[in-house]
């Protein structure tokens, strides 16, 4: 015949009803253990002890004497029954005042919605231009000797270093990662090819170093029907070239008609290839002026707006 264990009450509540029945106002640790002991047949101090401590720590049992679990006795505001603690009742004046203090709260968010004045707005980050030398980049092209070819653009809308008129090209490669130099090189990296590719006319190879893309010019239109660009090679009739779209990332020769970087556009400019494209400054697009620069037929703003993008220095050669 099998039997059956009835459940024990928790430690907590074998405590509180050890109060309840005491008819005493304080009642020992070791008393309380005893009695417990006595009506549940329940031996295991370290559980009873533990439970005292977490009612001593709650206010549910006051401490009479130094020690947690000296001399203890019930906290009469807190308990009526030795199952259940009940705390004591919220007034209804207390209710009131947590709604008013609810309600002043709610009050005071909306006077700061409206009052511009309250409201403490975190500054706003600049966020980075696309397509503008960083630092890092203009703390590099100085440790190889490059601080003369740059200068800081007045331009709000540049808001970094640009190429002294030429090697816009090749800065916006670099700034795109199209391209990289090597600091630790120091100025030996500016003698450092960065481009090969053979000549049209006799097939020679064309090396670019990292001194020719800074000092070639970001405009070749004034000079590809005469002498070209300023790279050459070896054969004395042969017309000089310029890289061009280094920026793109797809660089070539070009003898200059189809060379034309854009620094109308933003940070380190971008390249539209024939010489006879404009930057509109109206609505900011190119298109077609032809050899003297017409306005941008299809801009309506743009009331000969249309810009011509020549070479600021009008030169072609190499510093």
């Amino acid at each position: 015949m099998s039997s059956m264990t009835t459940k024990k009450p928790t430690c907590k509540v074998m405590i509180l009803d050890v109060f309840k029945n005491s008819g005493k106002t304080s009642i020992t640790t070791s008393d309380i253990i005893s009695e417990i002991e006595k009506k549940y047949e329940y031996k295991n101090k370290a559980p009873i002890k533990t439970a005292l401590k977490k009612l001593v720590l709650d206010q549910t049992v006051l401490s009479c004497e130094a020690g947690p679990l000296g001399s203890l006795k019930i906290n009469a505001e807190k308990v009526v029954d030795a199952k259940k603690v009940v705390k004591k009742p919220v007034s209804k004046d207390s209710k009131k005042l947590q709604a008013a203090k609810k309600t002043t709260a709610t009050a005071k968010r909306a006077l700061k919605k409206t009052d511009g004045s309250l409201v403490a707005k975190k500054p706003t980050k600049s966020k980075p231009r696309k397509n503008c030398m960083s630092d890092k980049l203009y703390v590099d092209l100085c440790a190889i000797g490059a601080k003369n070819y740059l200068e800081k653009s007045e331009l709000q809308k540049k808001q970094c270093y640009i190429g002294k008129y030429k090697g816009n090209c090749f800065l916006s490669a670099l700034c795109l990662k199209h391209m990289t130099i090597d600091p630790k090189n120091k100025e030996k990296e500016l003698d450092r090819v960065m481009y090969t590719e053979n000549c049209d006319g006799c097939q020679g190879e064309i090396k670019a170093t990292v001194r020719d893309l800074l000092e070639q010019s970001d405009y070749g239109g004034m000079c590809y029907e005469e002498e070209g660009g300023p790279i050459r090679c070896k054969g004395e009739e042969c017309m000089g070239y310029f890289v061009t779209g280094l920026c793109s990332g797809y660089p070539k020769l070009d003898t200059g008609k189809y060379h034309n970087h854009c620094m109308d556009c933003q940070g380190l400019g971008t390249c539209i290839e024939d010489y006879r494209e404009r930057h509109c400054r109206w609505c900011n697009k190119h298109y077609f002026a032809g050899i003297m620069g017409g306005d941008h037929e299809d801009c309506s703003k743009s009331g000969g707006g249309g810009r011509r993008a020549e070479s600021p220095t009008g030169d072609c050669s190499i510093m």
